[in-house]
C-alpha cells in the first residue's frame, strides 16, 4: 500500500535540494538472491535465485549457514523466526533460533511472528498462543479470529483475520456475548470484555467504543411506530481511550474520528474533525491532547521515528502546482515545507514513514530516498526501495535485481 503524494508542483526551496549521494552498498545487486527481507534483529532473510533455498545474511553481508534446511523463514523477533517444510506433503511451521535449530518443532498448520515472547499459532484447525519455550499460553474460544465489517448494504458482517499479536504486554479477546476485552501474557483476564469494539494497545494506549443506541421516537402515532419496526442501520460507536489497566484517558468529542487504520506512533494519532462547514485533521497525543489543530484537509501520515508528512493544497489547478508538502515533529512544529518538484522530476508516491531519517519516495519512474527537509538524499534509480531498519534498506534494480544498502545518515535506533 503506497500514500499518493499527488504529482507536480513548482519548485517553490530549490535550495533544499542539493546533490544527492550515490549509495553504498552492502550486498550490491548481482544473481545471488531473488528477494532479500528487512534486517530485523541483525539478520534478513534471503531466497536464492539458483535454488529453493532460503537462508538469513547478517549485517556484514555474510550468509548465515543452518544445521539444518527449510522451505522458508520469517523474520525474527524476539530471538525466534518461522520456517516450515514439506512434510508427508503438508506444509508444517516451527520456529528457529538464531543458531538455526529448531527450538520448536515443525507442528503448526499457521504461525504469525513471536512479540511480547507471544505467538499465534493454528494446530489441527485451532488458533492458540505459545510462548517461547513452545507451550500453549492461552487455547481456548475466545481467540479472534473474525472482526466485524460494514459491507456496502450497510450492513455488518463478520470478516477472518488473523489472531491479534500482543502489544504492550496485552491482546484482545472476544467473549461469548461479542463483548472485548484485554489478557496480559499468561492469559489473565486483565481488563473485562465489557466494550463492543476495541483496537490493539499501541504506545500504551488502545482506543475502545461503545455503540450509540439507535433513536427512537416516543410518540405513540402511525409514523412513529413505523420508524421504530424499520431495521437498524450499521451500528454507531462513541470511542473512548483507555490505558493499560483499562481505566478512561480521555473520550473524544463526538465531530472526532479517530485514525485507527494508522493507529498511535510515536505517542500521536491523526484525527478528523467534522463540522458543518468542513472536515480537518490534525494530530492528538495519547492523553487527548491536540497537538496539531484541525486545519489539514489531507491526512497527515503516521508519525515514524518522530517525523510526520502531509501535503497541503494540490487540487486548485493543473499538477496540482498549487500545492506542496510539510514536515511535523513530535511536538506540532514544522521541520521545512517543500514541493513535490526536485532536480530529478516529480515526487509523487512514497513509502509510509520515515526510517532511520529518511523516507523511499518516487521520482519519476524510479524510486530514490529524502530527508525530513525534502532534500533528494538519495537520487531515484531503483525499481522498488523499502524502509531503512536497523542501518540497511532492501533495494530492487531497474534490471530486477535484489541489493542491500547502508544509511548515508548513519541513523540506527
Amino acid at each position: 500500500m503506497r500514500y499518493l503524494f499527488f504529482s507536480g508542483l513548482t519548485l517553490l526551496f530549490c535550495a533544499n535540494y542539493c546533490l544527492a549521494q550515490e549509495p553504498a552498498w552492502l550486498v550490491p545487486p548481482g544473481d545471488s538472491f531473488n528477494s532479500i527481507g528487512r534486517f530485523s534483529e541483525g539478520l534478513a532473510h534471503v531466497d536464492f535465485r539458483d535454488s529453493r533455498s532460503v537462508s538469513f545474511i547478517d549485517t556484514s553481508g555474510r550468509v548465515k549457514s543452518w544445521k539444518e534446511p527449510f522451505d522458508d523463514a520469517g523474520n525474527f523477533h524476539n530471538g525466534l523466526a518461522w520456517v516450515y517444510k514439506k512434510i508427508n506433503g503438508k506444509t508444517l511451521y516451527g520456529f528457529i533460533n538464531k543458531a538455526g535449530e529448531l527450538v520448536i518443532p515443525y507442528q503448526y498448520d499457521e504461525v504469525e511472528d513471536f512479540s511480547c515472547n507471544r505467538a499465534a499459532v493454528q494446530q489441527d484447525g485451532i488458533w492458540k498462543y505459545i510462548n517461547r519455550e513452545g507451550k500453549t499460553v492461552i487455547g481456548d474460544d475466545w481467540v479472534i479470529t473474525e472482526m466485524p465489517v460494514i459491507n456496502l448494504q450497510q450492513e455488518q458482517e463478520m470478516e477472518d483475520v488473523e489472531p491479534p499479536a500482543f502489544a504492550c504486554g496485552r491482546v484482545l479477546y472476544r467473549d461469548e456475548n461479542g463483548h472485548y476485552g484485554y489478557r496480559d501474557t499468561l492469559g489473565q483476564f486483565v481488563i473485562p470484555a465489557r466494550v463492543d469494539y476495541a483496537c490493539d494497545f499501541t504506545d500504551g494506549v488502545a482506543a475502545v467504543a461503545d455503540t450509540i443506541p439507535a433513536p427512537v421516537m416516543e410518540d405513540d402515532d402511525t409514523l412513529s411506530r413505523l420508524y421504530n419496526r424499520l431495521p437498524p442501520g450499521p451500528p454507531q460507536y462513541r470511542y473512548r481511550l483507555i490505558d493499560l489497566d483499562g481505566k478512561t484517558i480521555c473520550r473524544p468529542d463526538s465531530n472526532v474520528t479517530l485514525d485507527l487504520n494508522g493507529n498511535f506512533s510515536n505517542g500521536l494519532i491523526s484525527f478528523l474533525l467534522e463540522t458543518a462547514d468542513s472536515s480537518n485533521w490534525g494530530i492528538m497525543n495519547t492523553h487527548g491532547q491536540v497537538v496539531v489543530a484541525p486545519k489539514y484537509r489531507n491526512k497527515p501520515l503516521p508519525f515514524c521515528d518522530g517525523v510526520s508528512v502531509v501535503q497541503v493544497d494540490g487540487d486548485k489547478s493543473k499538477w496540482n502546482k498549487d500545492g506542496y508538502l510539510i514536515t511535523l515533529d513530535t511536538l506540532g512544529r514544522t521541520i521545512a515545507r517543500f514541493s513535490l518538484e526536485t532536480p530529478y522530476g516529480i515526487l509523487y508516491d512514497s513509502n509510509l514513514g520515515f526510517h532511520e531519517g529518511l523516507i523511499a519516495v518516487k521520482i519519476g519512474d524510479l524510486w530514490g530516498y529524502i530527508n525530513a527537509k525534502g532534500r533528494v538524499v538519495i537520487r531515484p534509480q531503483f525499481q522498488s526501495a523499502g524502509d531503512f531498519h536497523e542501518g540497511f534498506a532492501v533495494v530492487m534494480t531497474p534490471q530486477g535485481k535484489a541489493g542491500v544498502i547502508r544509511n548515508p545518515l548513519n541513523i540506527h535506533h
